[in-house]
C-alpha cells in the first residue's frame, strides 16, 4: 500500500509519495469512513483495476474545505518501483 499526496486541484500531475499518513477525524467521521470502505470492499470483485472511491463523494457534509481521501484498489501491491 502507497499513500500519496498533493494539493486539492494543483493539477499535480505525480503526487509526492508518503511514508507516513495521518487522518484526523470525528468518531462520526471515522464510522462513516468505515462504511466507505466495507462498501467499496464488498463491490463486484470483477470490477477493473483502477476502480476507486473518494470520500468527497461519500460523505454529504464534504467541503473543499476538508481533506478528500482517495480509495484506489489494484490486483498488485503498488510500490515505488513498479509504479513510477
Amino acid at each position: 500500500m502507497l499513500a500519496f499526496g498533493y494539493a486539492w486541484d494543483s493539477g499535480a500531475e505525480r503526487p509526492q509519495v508518503l511514508r507516513e499518513a495521518s487522518l484526523v477525524c470525528t468518531r462520526d467521521e471515522l464510522n462513516e469512513l468505515i462504511a466507505m470502505l466495507q462498501s467499496f470492499r464488498d463491490r463486484d470483485p470483477s470490477a477493473e483495476e483502477g476502480d476507486h472511491q473518494h470520500w468527497r463523494d461519500w460523505c454529504m457534509e464534504w467541503n473543499r474545505e476538508h481533506s478528500d481521501v482517495i480509495l484506489f484498489v489494484a490486483d498488485e501491491p503498488w510500490t515505488k518501483e513498479n509504479r513510477g
